[in-house]
């Protein structure tokens, strides 16, 4: 009989994370226990903690302590295997916006926020040589004065990925390993809609991603180095992921 090993889902209602969801419950032989964290309830995962947005608006450290305590009991002392952070959340945006204080808060709290709870989550429940993956993006890498907000959040994540690759110093687990992902663009309905004319062959499916994620889960030396950040890369087709 396998034994259980719990995952965590931080965006499992997002387009990755429904479909790495379902990728890691449809193994012939899996034996995970899922819980998903999101805005919604995702209906294959064993459990979800719902999020309140007025909260993360108005109190945010209220809502994460919120989320500790409800995993926690969901745990009954147990321990994760893996936290996946696949937040999504995109804006364009300058200096001539408006709006670029709200587009910048709003893109802190899709994956910052989430970013450094999953750290945070990561110390309290991960499992030693548990694996740790956060929400990066290939564009962040570069100048971004076509997406300011976006651009400040995502090369904050690279940061915290980075800063993550000594694990008694910033306090994880022994063994953890982890991963920030830097797709170029993921093949999402949305973004079908959004740029029709695109040449989707260049884009990344979603399921690729999750194969590689479940990858890293199941055979440690598969893995990457801790601390590394990982291109995602897309050509007619065929997907590459580049340590960097």
């Amino acid at each position: 009989m396998n034994k259980t090993r719990n995952i965590l889902v931080y965006g499992g209602f997002g387009n990755l994370g429904k479909n790495l969801i379902t990728t890691l419950k449809n193994k012939p032989t899996s034996s995970y226990q899922i819980i998903s964290i999101d805005f919604q309830k995702n209906k294959d995962a064993n459990h979800s903690i719902v999020l309140d947005l007025n909260k993360i608006k108005s109190n945010w450290i209220e809502q994460a302590l919120s989320i500790e305590k409800e995993l926690s009991y969901l745990l009954q002392n147990n321990k994760l295997e893996a936290i996946y952070n696949v937040a999504g959340g995109f804006t364009m945006g300058n200096l001539k916006d408006d709006n670029l204080f709200e587009q910048v808060q709003s893109m802190f709290q899709m994956s910052v926020q989430t970013s450094i709870q999953s750290c945070k989550l990561g110390n309290k429940f991960l499992n030693e040589n548990g694996l740790l993956v956060l929400p990066g993006a290939s564009s962040a890498s570069n100048p971004t004065p076509f997406a300011l907000a976006y651009g400040l959040a995502k090369s904050s994540v690279h940061q915290l990925v980075r800063s993550c690759s000594n694990n008694k110093v910033v306090g994880l687990p022994e063994g953890t390993c982890t991963v920030g992902i830097m797709p170029v663009i993921l093949d999402t309905l949305q973004n079908r809609e959004a740029m029709p004319n695109e040449d989707f062959t260049n884009w990344t499916p979603l399921q690729h991603v999750s194969d590689k994620l479940m990858l890293w889960l199941e055979e440690n030396q598969e893995r990457p180095k801790t601390g590394s950040l990982i291109r995602i890369v897309t050509k007619k087709g065929d997907t590459i992921f580049i340590e960097e």
